[in-house]
């Protein structure tokens, strides 16, 4: 239609031309007041087209946006539908999945049930059961005893440390010779298990310092000692000498003199200085003396109280039978072990 309207504006505007122009033939001023009264006419109608197709096209390019406006609208709602739709049908399956695992679940039930429901019980089961009821009790039994725990493996003892005691010499009086030879004296540069032994009836520490003088002091390493029972109960002496013993370097070894017995003494003179009460006075001083100075003590009087086989003479109380008294000997020995 537009164009159209064009074709016939300038079928219009080239009719008046043609007149306009004959008329400036014969009349020059009136053509060229015609021309550009159509020339003005032209561009007015050519800006009249102009404002008509810019609104057009305003028009055309609303009218487009309204449709596409439209078309995501309906777009959307249609996403929005089908959305909805598959949410319904999801939770229509996940319901009907529910209702199917309710209904396996009841019927799982039921024949659980079914099946730990016991038969009902028949006449003879009833007996039975009557008979159990009267029945006593069965008495409970008794639990275990707890079995005892194992005792802790013991430890070994640690062996006993031998000590070298080196050259060793012996003096004592006369229950040592008794202890070698009970038919004599004495006994001088004896030798009995390597050790060399000095001995004679109711000597005392003189004969003692003598003895090992003889040996030279340089000659020995170690004094072993079994006298004091003819110094009745005086330990006194025997301290002096002792005490030099060690400081010369050597090593002592002091035992206990042994009991006697009172009512078998032979003699008034026995009686008066051999008591066994002087004999435990002696040993008692023997004791803190060896004590005081780290002396190694074996221990003969209650060896020698406490064994059977060893008796104190009923002919003078003093000396020990039976003769020769090994077994005292053997004491003293594992003594030195």
């Amino acid at each position: 239609m537009k164009k159209k309207l064009l074709v016939i504006i300038m079928a219009a505007t080239l009719v008046l031309a043609g007149c306009g122009a004959k008329k400036s033939l014969d009349n020059p001023d009136a053509a060229a007041g015609a021309e550009i009264s159509a020339t003005t006419e032209s561009t007015a109608v050519s800006e009249a087209d102009t404002k008509s197709e810019v609104k057009e096209a305003a028009n055309s390019a609303k009218d487009q946006k309204s449709e596409t406006d439209v078309a995501t609208a309906k777009s959307t709602e249609a996403t929005a539908e089908q959305t909805k739709a598959d949410k319904d049908a999801s939770t229509s399956a996940a319901s009907s999945e529910q209702n199917k695992a309710k209904e396996a679940a009841s019927a799982s039930s039921e024949k659980t049930k079914a099946e730990d429901t016991p038969p009902a019980p028949s006449a003879s089961a009833e007996t039975t059961q009557a008979d159990q009821a009267s029945a006593p009790a069965p008495e409970p039994t008794p639990a275990p005893e707890p079995a005892p725990e194992p005792e802790p493996a013991l430890e070994p003892a640690p062996a006993p440390q031998t000590v070298d005691y080196g050259r060793i010499v012996y003096t004592g009086d006369s229950r040592s010779v008794d202890m070698f030879n009970g038919g004599v004296d004495e006994i001088w540069y004896g030798s009995y298990n390597g050790i060399t032994v000095f001995c004679k009836d109711a000597c005392q520490q003189d004969y003692m310092i003598n003895a090992v003088n003889n040996v030279g002091w340089e000659n020995f390493d170690t004094l072993v000692s079994w006298m004091g029972c003819n110094n009745y109960g005086d330990f006194g002496p025997y301290a002096e000498f002792y005490s030099y013993v060690l400081s010369q370097g050597k090593n002592l070894i002091l035992c206990t003199v042994g009991p006697t017995l009172d009512s078998a003494l032979a003699n008034d003179f026995d009686k008066t200085h051999y008591t066994n009460d002087l004999q435990i006075a002696y040993n008692n001083s023997l004791w803190s003396w060896a004590n005081a100075n780290g002396v190694k003590v074996i221990d003969l009087y209650s060896y020698i109280n406490s064994n059977p086989d060893i008796y104190l003479d009923p002919a003078d109380g003093i000396h020990y039978q039976p003769q020769p008294t090994t077994v005292i000997w053997n004491v003293i020995l594992s003594g030195l072990n």
